[in-house]
């Protein structure tokens, strides 16, 4: 009997240590979004991330920062890429793990330019310096990710002109 209160005991006081684990923390050096210039991956993560966005979807939003290029050598699908920080330590778009990004994908599959659109993003990317900066005007969305802590709404920009995108 002993031994079953002492393991509820510890079940109870464990509890609430799970729950301030699971929140993140926003940092205090965030700046707002700034609707005229290009923000930061850093600003625009943690202004959207786990925060409500739906007030400011399908907004227009200007961000920079570097293409994720991944540890195993394998070329960026200019489709469907994460956009990192890494002034700011920030290589992934996982709630889970340390820092994230932004994910960056084209728009709707069913515009009519699609196919010409795949293929001037292929063609800015074969001729692009993609190690330097790039800058993204495209429009706010976010998807949401569930972990062992709950679900994670994380920001994501889809473009629909390749002449949204530009490297320097």
């Amino acid at each position: 009997m002993k031994k079953i209160i002492l393991c509820l005991t510890v079940l109870i006081l464990l509890f609430p240590n799970c729950n301030k684990n699971c929140k993140i923390k926003r940092p205090k050096d965030v700046k707002p979004i700034d609707w005229e210039n290009y923000n930061s991956v850093y600003d625009v993560m943690w202004n959207y991330a786990d925060y409500n966005v739906s007030s400011d979807m399908g907004k227009t939003i200007k961000v920079c920062g570097w293409v994720f290029q991944g540890s195993h050598g394998l070329p960026v699908n200019p489709l469907d890429f994460n956009l990192i920080d890494k002034e700011k330590n920030i290589f992934n778009s996982n709630p889970w793990e340390n820092g994230r990004g932004i994910y960056v994908r084209i728009g709707s599959y069913y515009r009519d330019n699609y196919e010409t659109l795949i293929d001037s993003l292929k063609i800015k990317f074969d001729m692009a310096d993609i190690t330097k900066k790039c800058y993204i005007t495209g429009t706010l969305s976010y998807f949401t990710t569930n972990d062992g802590c709950g679900e994670h709404i994380n920001p994501e920009i889809r473009i629909d002109n390749a002449n949204d995108i530009y490297f320097k």
